[in-house]
């Protein structure tokens, strides 16, 4: 580009180019410096257009409002190919799926999918074929939400990455597959991912799959892991920009990892970097923001204030479109019921049971959402009989917490009237807890085992032999001591460099070292029984 002079006519081209280039790789701020300089500008409509939809498809993860302001313009201008119009309208229902909203979204839909089919360009095609199966997820036909998101996958697999407007196709399949419970899945789907895009030197790909994978992991009840793959991916945004996504995904995983392990500095730490959020022009972002804030408040024993920080989150739970956490949980549906009864908003109780229950009847193939609305049902009226169904329907999904949860609220109902039938509830609910690392939780079900004569002393998430560490924590340990580097560790256990980095360092803060051959001496004393 610098040997291109400003008046050359192909100097538009190797512009828009040059800033997709740019964020691909990492560099975002210099793709965005580029954009600011070259807009607005003197050049055809055609070079133009192509240079916003570059700079929309890397507002993708920085700012959603902005994304559709540059997709918007550009589908406006006049004479543009119809391809590049098509893929400006996918863009711009995608972003407006993003800010949260639906009704806009199903509209803008609709559009691009009449001008991909127009264009004949199957890239705008894949891209809102994935868009309209976000809709039909808010629209409670989870169902057909999966169809259109499997269509959109398989169109976009056979495209390849390096064609894509995003990385929207497969990424949504596997957000859709972690909110039904498939833990698994989305686990094996996001190390593809990652594998995938970090041969292909797509670092802001990249980092989109391991934003996804540390709210995977976090809803899977793996908490250390979730917290060490979210602080090795805010090391990469902290290089490439902070922005909309990494504040719903990381920040959020980050803030609900430090409440289930008590750790309220950390989480005082994240909902004021959060606090950004709440004035946000997108309203799924200034959601999240607020449940970020409502949980923290509700911890500290502030159930009113958590209210109040909900007002337009709370406003959205009876409509089509993102409320809470985003991707929208299942599981926040007990959560937000018990806060709500807290702070005496029995309403707000009221509605979001009857929109769980509307969801688990409209989607009866998915046991996640029966069983959420059974537990919040049961919570809401102290219903035994609703909370038992509830434990039951849980026992068939991989959700240590939510399982968890359910157990501990059937066993706390019970210890009031037949407290030798709770203890086997509460153990479990125990043993859940503990694998899941959640020292808050399970202090709490400690004392309320305590209440009806029975004690404890399981320890959270420690391995046997190496009490100061979690399991991820040890793997990380052992394989470092052995002498694999830095780049074969997470190759051996799946794990981005930095996530490896994040553990290993947890580690040599509770063991008290500054170096792997201290590390390696310690390991070799541990093993020999020293």
């Amino acid at each position: 580009m610098e040997l291109t002079a400003d008046r050359a006519p192909e100097r538009s081209a190797i512009v828009a180019e040059t800033i997709l280039l740019l964020w691909q790789t990492g560099q975002a701020a210099r793709a965005r410096a580029l954009g600011a300089a070259t807009l607005p500008g003197s050049m055809r409509p055609e070079d133009e257009a192509q240079v916003r939809l570059n700079l929309a498809r890397m507002s993708c993860q920085y700012d959603f409002t902005e994304a559709v302001r540059q997709a918007r313009t550009g589908a406006a201008l006049p004479g543009i190919p119809a391809a590049l119009r098509a893929q400006l309208l996918a863009l711009l229902c995608l972003n407006l799926s993003m800010v949260g909203d639906m009704e806009a979204t199903a509209h803008a839909v609709t559009e691009a999918l009449e001008a991909a089919a127009q264009a004949g360009d199957q890239v705008a095609e894949a891209t809102a074929i994935a868009v309209d199966s976000v809709v039909l997820f808010h629209r409670m036909d989870w169902g057909e939400s999966f169809r259109r998101a499997d269509r959109a996958a398989a169109l976009a697999a056979d495209l390849g990455i390096a064609h894509s407007l995003w990385v929207p196709e497969a990424l949504w399949t596997t957000f859709l597959l972690n909110a039904v419970g498939r833990s698994a899945e989305a686990l094996a789907a996001s190390a593809v991912g990652v594998r995938e895009t970090r041969q292909q030197g797509q670092a802001a790909a990249m980092l989109l799959w391991l934003m996804n994978r540390s709210r995977t992991l976090l809803d899977a009840g793996r908490l250390a892991d979730a917290r060490a793959e979210a602080e090795g991916a805010s090391a990469m945004v902290d290089e490439l920009g902070m922005g909309n996504f990494a504040d719903a995904t990381l920040l959020y995983t980050l803030v609900r990892v430090a409440l289930h392990t008590n750790d309220l500095e950390a989480a005082r730490t994240y909902v004021e970097q959060g606090r950004r959020m709440l004035s946000d022009e997108a309203p799924l972002v200034r959601n999240v923001g607020s449940w970020m804030a409502a949980l923290l408040a509700d911890f500290e024993g502030r159930p009113d204030q958590a209210m109040a920080v909900l007002d337009e989150a709370a406003g959205a739970l009876a409509e089509e479109r993102p409320s809470l956490a985003s991707p929208d949980d299942p599981a926040d549906a007990p959560v937000f019921v018990r806060m709500a009864l807290r702070a005496g908003a029995l309403e707000r109780a009221e509605l979001a049971v009857s929109v769980a229950e509307r969801r688990a009847a409209l989607n009866p193939e998915f046991l996640i959402l029966a069983a959420a609305a059974a537990h919040a049902r049961g919570l809401l009226g102290n219903d035994l009989a609703h909370l038992l169904r509830a434990v039951r329907l849980y026992d068939d999904c991989p959700r240590l917490l939510a399982r968890a949860s359910a157990l501990e609220d059937a066993g706390r109902k019970l210890a009031a009237t037949r407290a030798s039938e709770a203890v086997p509830y509460l153990d479990t609910a125990l043993a859940l807890y503990t694998e899941a690392g959640a020292e808050w939780d399970v202090a709490r079900v400690r004392r309320r085992l305590r209440a009806v004569g029975v004690r404890r002393t399981t320890s959270a998430g420690s391995v046997k032999g190496w009490p100061e560490l979690t399991v991820a924590e040890v793997g990380v340990v052992r394989l470092v001591a052995q002498g694999l580097t830095n780049r074969q560790v997470p190759e051996r256990l799946s794990l981005s460099p930095h996530t490896v980095s994040s553990h290993l360092r947890r580690a040599f803060t509770k063991l008290d070292i500054t170096s792997r051959v201290e590390l390696a001496r310690l390991v070799g004393a541990h093993d020999s029984g020293e």
